[in-house]
């Protein structure tokens, strides 16, 4: 019983050793997030996006009775994805729905997506962040390839 006493006194003499002899000599990274810069469209648009994602939420929340998720940010994507894709009254009533004002035009509101997605996912290093918005369709139907390329 003496001996494991002593055994555990030079274990614990030995590790304070070691703790008061080491030094850190590693630097600490940057961990601060990155500011996300827009350009004042971008921002309005964006704006426009964040108005739909709360009123998106609230809705939602109050019709639902149990716990759920939502993103109203992915909900706002796909709608954009979907508006990509429209003509006429269809593009009028998403771009409506999203709140878009007439005067931005969609290179405005996918370049305003753009810039705020590249810049989210590299915001800050010590969070990971995935969006998984995606486009499927029946292989028997061609797409335009100018609204892949733009997804």
């Amino acid at each position: 019983m003496e001996s494991r006493k002593s055994a555990n006194a030079l274990l614990i003499l030995s590790l304070l050793l070691f703790f008061f002899s080491c030094e850190k000599t590693l630097e600490q990274p940057d961990t601060d997030p990155k500011p996300i810069q827009l350009s004042l469209k971008s921002a309005e648009i964006l704006q426009r996006s964040n108005d739909f994602g709360v009123n998106f939420f609230v809705k939602t929340a109050s019709d639902e009775n149990q716990n759920f998720m939502l993103s109203p940010l992915s909900a706002s994507i796909a709608l954009t994805m979907a508006l990509n894709g429209s003509q006429s009254n269809t593009y009028l009533e998403i771009k409506h729905m999203l709140g878009y004002e007439e005067q931005y035009e969609l290179e405005d509101i996918n370049h305003a997506y753009q810039t705020l997605v590249n810049q989210l996912l590299n915001a800050d290093t010590r969070v990971k962040i995935a969006l998984a918005n995606a486009l499927f369709y029946d292989h028997t139907f061609n797409p335009r390839p100018s609204y892949i390329n733009t997804l």
